[in-house]
């Protein structure tokens, strides 16, 4: 499958939403993991962190 048929499905269908972020192992721009894995965190205001990911393997967090 390619990426632009992914991105002509239902947003919940899909995992990952594109991003204007650098990779900053690449230089490339990362997706965010938009299904169900949101990693709880007890620290407030920022009650909720995200996964990020990039096609070169690169990996990250944030509460963003």
């Amino acid at each position: 499958m390619k990426w632009e048929e992914v991105q002509k499905q239902r947003p919940e269908t899909s995992k990952y939403t594109k991003t204007d972020i650098e990779c900053p192992k690449c230089g490339k721009k990362i997706f965010k993991r938009v299904d169900i894995i949101v990693l709880s965190s007890y620290s407030a205001p920022y009650s909720e962190q995200y996964q990020y990911e990039c096609k070169c393997g690169w990996v990250g967090y944030a509460y963003v």
